[in-house]
């Protein structure tokens, strides 16, 4: 399993650099999302793909809802994993 790169509020560019060494090196990156963010995250895969001329694939993507604490309550936050991998 890679090492997961969690996509926040920093420049995209930094997110989309540090994910294709990934690639380039390991053959496989995983990237991760909360909130508001999920959509910048897809921007980040979607140029991973045009980068390479899509000779990789997203394998694998996972949902999850987690608590956090905001104050006095506590609300759900979705979080979005995804996996690409090169394909040979």
């Amino acid at each position: 399993m890679p090492d997961v790169i969690y996509v926040g509020r920093k420049p995209l560019k930094t997110y989309f650099l540090k994910a294709s060494f990934e690639l380039a090196n390991k053959g496989s990156v995983s990237l991760s999302a909360r909130g508001s963010l999920i959509s910048k995250m897809f921007v980040v895969v979607k140029r991973l793909c045009d980068a390479s001329g899509c000779t990789f694939s997203v394998s694998e993507v996972k949902f999850e809802e987690r608590p956090t604490q905001d104050g006095k309550r506590t609300k759900i936050v979705p979080t979005v994993t995804v996996l690409c991998k090169k394909s040979v």
